[in-house]
């Protein structure tokens, strides 16, 4: 986070957010979720980062936010990746469950 302070009545903070922003539904999502906390697209730099931008009067509502206003990467949730997780974690839980049914029939 950078502070510019020319005019204290109009200041302004900046951040740059890093993120995947290949496609444009994924900059439009972060763009959204940035916005509830007075963050505006300021500069495009590449496909992974982003300028923002939002007025110094913001932060007064910080408290309210249920996101950190200050992040500086964006990750979006995936639902085919969290379905792969979830299903890793079921494969890996059932495997303890069997090996400890069978070593508890065999100390029997």
């Amino acid at each position: 986070m950078t502070s510019h302070l020319t005019d204290p009545a109009a200041a302004s903070e900046y951040k740059i957010i890093r993120g995947g922003f290949q496609k444009p539904d994924k900059l439009r999502a972060m763009l959204d979720e940035e916005a509830r906390a007075g963050w505006e697209l300021f500069e495009l730099l590449d496909a992974g980062r982003a300028r923002l931008r939002r007025p110094t009067a913001c932060r007064a509502r910080d408290g309210e936010l249920t996101q950190d206003p200050y992040r500086t990467v964006y990750s979006a949730a995936d639902p085919a990746t969290a379905l792969r997780v979830l299903v890793v974690l079921g494969a890996i839980l059932a495997v303890t469950v069997v090996t400890v049914g069978v070593l508890v029939a065999v100390n029997k």
